[in-house]
């Protein structure tokens, strides 16, 4: 068991999982302590099994021996338990900014598109994308231009709901799938981070000052009635494109290519 143990706290030593092995020792040192009692109470020449007293604290030692084994191995089973949805969690997860990545992006639309779709209720996307990012990877340097992709990402998860599923697509465009939401309302959703971004500064580790603006799109249907990711991303992406046309730092609907 003292392997087990050893082996344990290595394989958890990266992991914040310090309490849980704080009581797996504690248990793990109890149970040695009762043995250690109860090999001095069978050597002890005074001691009779035979006796009540002594049959009551054997059979007690005996129990809080086998109570400690379950209560270890059960924190075990925990630690890998949480390990396990920590790797999925990190599976899914953009390293950078810890918004959802791309598959995982897609798995969830698949399941909130066909809600949606029975539901008939309302859905809206946003496809962003920062204006010039090259300009500020090739200016600052890439570590600056992974602080700007990370103060993005909080904005965006200061700006949107907790209900919002909101990932990195890749490199400098991102998305926000808005269930439940018109497009009008995303609309003005999604112009309210715009001018929250313009206003945003940030430095860089020479103290240069730092502004950002996105081009955003907007596709969305009041009663949803495609259930497929591809094709509200096809027409968020046409207004996307549209709004980098007009001259960037925009946000349009992509019902307004239709007029």
């Amino acid at each position: 068991m003292t392997m087990i143990v050893s082996y344990d706290l290595v394989t958890y030593k990266n992991t914040k999982s310090y309490l849980l092995n704080f009581f797996k020792l504690t248990f793990f040192f109890n149970g040695i302590f009762s043995v250690l009692k109860l090999i001095k109470g069978l050597n002890n020449p005074n001691y009779s099994i035979l006796e009540d007293s002594n049959k009551v604290d054997l059979l007690f030692l005996v129990l809080f021996l086998i109570w400690n084994i379950i209560i270890y191995f059960g924190f075990v089973l925990f630690s890998k338990a949480i390990t396990d949805v920590k790797l999925i969690t990190q599976a899914n997860t953009d390293y950078l900014t810890g918004l959802l990545n791309r598959q995982a992006f897609f798995n969830v639309a698949e399941k909130v598109f066909s809600l949606q779709t029975r539901k008939k209720s309302s859905l809206s996307l946003l496809y962003i994308d920062i204006d010039f990012f090259k300009n500020i990877n090739d200016s600052y340097g890439h570590t600056t231009g992974d602080n700007a992709l990370i103060v993005f990402a909080n904005l965006l998860t200061q700006t949107m709901r907790k209900s919002d599923f909101i990932t990195r697509l890749g490199g400098e465009e991102f998305a926000v799938l808005m269930f439940d939401t018109p497009p009008e309302m995303a609309l003005v959703v999604a112009e309210r981070f715009r001018k929250d971004l313009e206003s945003l500064n940030f430095n860089d580790k020479n103290n240069n000052s730092i502004k950002m603006t996105a081009s955003i799109g907007v596709y969305g249907e009041k009663q949803t009635q495609h259930s497929a990711l591809e094709y509200f991303l096809e027409r968020a992406d046409s207004a996307l494109m549209e709004a980098k046309r007009k001259g960037r730092n925009r946000v349009i609907n992509y019902d307004l290519l239709l007029v």
